[in-house]
């Protein structure tokens, strides 16, 4: 596999994707839905047909499970990917819109301090330092 190109290792990946339904690995098999995310029932039978192998979870705006119901059901990695990123993105856009059409800088108010900026680092710097 090492030897194929970007382009054909997605192709790889997409006609095995188109392959896999949801009734091959334990899920109802039925009407698409129109709600992203998954079921608490769905990730609890993912983490049933991956095991004893750990469950990782890309979360998504709509996801409605918590991170400590994600872990209960056996979750063991939750990532965000680029949606903290977006987040700030959009804080920033709606701070430099208001500034633009007008003229006020009421957004910059919800900005973090540069204390409790340091204040968090520091001490997730310092918590990274522990042995675990």
């Amino acid at each position: 596999m090492a030897d194929l190109s970007r382009s054909e290792f997605g192709d790889f990946l997409r006609s095995r994707r188109a392959k896999l339904k949801p009734k091959s690995v334990g899920l109802p098999d039925g009407r698409r839905r129109r709600a992203p995310g998954l079921r608490r029932e769905e990730v609890a039978l993912l983490v049933q047909a991956v095991a004893p192998k750990p469950l990782n979870i890309l979360t998504v705006p709509a996801m409605k499970l918590s991170v400590a119901e994600l872990a209960d059901l056996g979750v063991r990695r939750i990532s965000v990917g680029g949606a903290l990123a977006r987040a700030a993105w959009g804080g920033f856009m709606r701070a430099a819109q208001e500034i633009a059409q007008q003229g006020s800088f009421n957004a910059l108010a919800d900005a973090a301090s540069g204390a409790a900026l340091d204040k968090f680092f520091g001490e997730d710097l310092e918590r990274r330092k522990e042995p675990r």
